[in-house]
């Protein structure tokens, strides 16, 4: 029996794409010194001491008690403050999201599913610290599948113990949902790892949590004077072009949730964070992709900052937290576009709409700010009573939740009121040697803040467009006067998160829901509790206890670092000569990737200091990035030798490999790549790779058109369109180098600026912006007849020649 169920639970539980019938099926570098940290988390006793936790047998159980606290509002002068930190994972560490990731790559770092190979870009954590008077808000936005408690609590012990910060209920996590960040931080069974999350490893809970901790500390530290605003955008992609409703079976009562809401953060009247919120699914890569991504997220996140960029001449933070992401699928494929393009495609097409929000949003520097958070305890007989409701049959009910509810409803009938057939949790958990009540499965966190008049609620779960809804409705309904930002994904999980009526409706984020057709719903009245405290004045306390947290502590044992052989190193250096849309590819001997992922950055020749590099400006204006690595327009793979296993060596050579397809509007010029990295010889020590130098020229691929207008000449360059490519779980080329404004087999268009000249005409000379109206670049003649004449374009920053050349007609 026990082989049976855990079967149906790895064939059964996740989330997909579009339907359950999608084949991706789907779960819904630190320093030295962290390195070195072993020690266990303090996360409570081992079993449940309340009236709230007795089982049948110890007595009956009892609704803890609902604790309030009179206590006024922070209110004053607003400071904020971002941190910003990439994850830095160990590559090789399996991927989260997918059930059944098996193949043929494997670590020390992976479990069951195979191993990951690489990064795609960075995986940023971002925070972002609010704070009024003694009280502060950090909302987190994190690159996980989904966020867990157990991070919760060994972020806020390390803020604790390693930066002094007492932040406990006062952050709230945002995971983006991206199928493809690291794995193995769910605490449940090994036996179930297969269903999407991979077996669980408190190494890396340990690893990420000391990065969420740099990030948040980071924020408080960089807290300053400011003012906020927040707008809501209703209907905003009206065409379904960055993302779709995958539930249909509900569409007479919700399609996918409309609303893009923006928080905007200004220090010294100009902008500096901007976090916006909505649902879309971590899905555009299938269980194909092995390299660390980011997702969906990460390109909107990446275009929106460059195009904040554009717009102020400075970096902004751009964040992105999730909403009713349950049932909403991301696109950007209307053009032709495929995988890591429709990442970036969402960004393009969905970003500067966000940034339109901030052209007439109100801000305010003097406000009010509360928080609360509590440990809830979760029951059945808490959620629905004497109901008879989600029961096994007239006697039994599911105590402690379920996994994989067959609803099958006759002509649309709601199955209310009839005894279930589900994945009974108890005896699955008895039979793999659990306790029950568990902490994964019978607590959670639920948060809620307010800042000024807009309320933040925390959901523990893939929250569909219903209960976002529900949640909406239910403020309103209380405070019309104030808003609501849902974000879901938060503090834990519990699988898809609906309304009852969309519940009974069936299929599959309905019949994956550990709590049944009430379970989103009353962790939305838990929620409104809060919200009707703060609407009265009880504001605290900030953070409490209904029960005795269930998590155990945990000893892990840090795994050893191997050594590395010659590091720094270069094993292969990028061809001599590259060609604009050429891919170039640059390797290295580093260090272990327990120590981190190298970093390689792209340098240009300093033009007058012979033999000296200047490293190229980041496309988003982070000061403290030159472009490379952390970019989408980059891979960088692991390619060590010999290949891992799961058996950790004395010492190999871990080699890494950096690939980079020049874009179409490169300037020419000579170039080099430079890695950095960490490496383990006979201490941890530092090491640097500078590649050789090389050329970028013009391809002969080119071609310029000049057609004549009324006193003008329309200009458009154009290069072959890159056919995008993929082999061994990474792209190979064209999954960045593309015009996002033309369909995926049209040539590239050149939108940068270009240097024109006239042959015998130096007063036509200049450089022309492109006329995005007209499509292309317009260059005023008065009049001149030009008629014979050859006309000479390129990059202004053109180092070499690019003898693009056309006659005028």
């Amino acid at each position: 029996m026990r082989e049976l169920i855990i079967l149906l639970v790895i064939l059964l539980v996740g989330c997909s794409e579009d339907s359950p019938t999608n084949p991706n099926v789907d779960m819904g570098s630190p320093d030295a010194t962290d390195l070195a940290q072993d020690q266990a988390p303090d996360l409570g006793p081992d079993l449940p001491q309340s009236d709230a936790d007795m089982t049948p047998d110890q007595g009956p159980l009892v609704q803890p008690e609902h604790v309030r606290e009179l206590k006024a509002a922070a209110s004053g002068q607003l400071l904020a403050g971002i941190g910003r930190i990439a994850l830095d994972p160990p590559v090789g560490i399996s991927q989260g999201g997918y059930g059944g990731r098996t193949g043929p790559t494997s670590s020390p770092w992976a479990g069951n599913f195979k191993a990951s190979i690489g990064t795609h870009g960075a995986l940023w954590v971002k925070a972002l610290a609010l704070q009024v008077e003694d009280e502060t808000l950090v909302l987190v936005k994190i690159p996980l599948v989904f966020s867990d408690d157990t991070l919760t609590a060994e972020t806020t012990r390390i803020l604790k113990e390693d930066h002094n910060l007492d932040l406990e209920g006062r952050i709230i996590f945002g995971a983006t949902h991206t199928h493809h960040g690291p794995a193995r931080f769910w605490r449940i069974p090994k036996e179930l790892g297969f269903a999407g999350i991979d077996t669980y490893d408190h190494e890396v809970i340990s690893i990420l949590s000391r990065r969420f901790a740099s990030a948040i500390a980071a924020a408080v530290e960089d807290l300053e004077p400011a003012e906020f605003g927040y707008e809501e955008l209703e209907d905003w992609d009206p065409e379904d072009r960055v993302y779709s409703d995958r539930r249909s079976v509900n569409n007479d009562l919700w399609g996918k949730d409309p609303r893009l809401s923006v928080l905007a953060v200004r220090r010294d009247g100009l902008p500096y964070a901007v976090l916006t919120n909505f649902g879309m699914h971590g899905t555009i890569l299938g269980t194909s992709n092995s390299l660390l991504s980011d997702d969906s997220a990460g390109g909107w996140e990446e275009v929106l900052e460059q195009k904040l960029f554009q717009k102020y001449g400075f970096h902004v933070t751009g964040m992105f937290m999730q909403a009713g992401g349950g049932d909403a699928a991301p696109r950007g494929g209307h053009l032709g576009h495929q995988d890591e393009q429709r990442m970036r495609m969402v960004g393009e097409l969905g970003a500067p709409v966000a940034i339109s929000a901030l052209d007439d949003m109100t801000f305010e520097s003097n406000t009010e700010l509360a928080v609360r958070t509590r440990l809830i305890s979760l029951r059945h007989q808490f959620i629905y009573g004497e109901s008879g409701e989600f029961s096994k049959n007239e006697e039994d009910i599911y105590e402690f939740g379920t996994l994989n509810c067959s609803i099958d409803p006759e002509n649309g009938k709601s199955q209310e009121g009839e005894t279930k057939s589900c994945i009974d949790l108890a005896p699955l958990f008895t039979s793999l040697d659990q306790p029950t009540p568990h902490h994964e499965i019978n607590q959670t966190f639920l948060s809620v803040a307010r800042i000024g008049p807009l309320f933040l609620m925390s959901l523990p779960g893939e929250s569909t467009h219903s209960i976002v809804d529900y949640a909406r409705k239910s403020v309103a309904e209380i405070a019309p006067e104030n808003r609501l930002m849902v974000i879901g994904y938060s503090q834990d999980h519990f699988l898809y998160l609906t309304h009852p009526d969309d519940w009974y409706r069936g299929e599959y984020e309905a019949e994956f829901s550990i709590w049944g057709p009430w379970g989103g719903k009353y962790f939305v009245d838990r929620q409104i509790e809060l919200v009707e405290d703060m609407l009265d004045g009880f504001n605290g306390p900030t953070y409490y206890q209904e029960i005795p947290n269930l998590q155990g502590p945990v000893d892990f044992s840090k795994r050893p670092t191997e050594r590395s052989l010659n590091p720094g190193t270069v094993l292969q250096n990028p061809a001599s000569t590259l060609n604009r849309q050429e891919v170039l590819k640059f390797r290295v001997a580093g260090g272990d990737p327990a120590l981190g992922t190298p970093k390689f950055t792209i340098e240009k020749e300093h033009p007058t200091i012979e033999e000296a590099f200047i490293p190229m400006a980041d496309p988003a204006g982070l000061e403290a990035s030159a472009l490379g690595s952390h970019t989408l327009a980059t891979t960088t793979l692991y390619v060590p030798v010999p290949a891992t296993t799961s058996e950790i060596l004395p010492e190999r050579e871990h080699g890494w490999e950096f690939s980079w397809q020049v874009p179409a509007d490169w300037p020419t010029g000579n170039y080099r790549i430079v890695a950095r990295g960490r490496a383990l010889t006979d201490v941890p020590g530092t090491w640097t790779a500078p590649s050789s130098m090389f050329s970028v020229v013009n391809p002969s691929t080119a071609n310029l058109d000049v057609s004549t207008g009324t006193n003008a000449l329309n200009i458009a360059l154009t290069y072959p369109p890159v056919n995008y490519s993929s082999d061994a779980g990474a792209p190979q080329s064209g999954w960045w180098e593309f015009d996002p404004q033309g369909q995926a087999t049209e040539r590239v268009r050149w939108r940068a600026p270009l240097q024109v000249a006239i042959d015998g005409h130096p007063e036509l000379s200049g450089v022309l912006n492109f006329d995005a109206q007209t499509g292309f670049h317009v260059l005023t003649t008065t009049g001149q007849n030009l008629s014979g004449k050859t006309i000479r374009v390129g990059h202004p920053d053109d180092r070499i020649p690019a003898e693009i050349t056309a006659t005028i007609p």
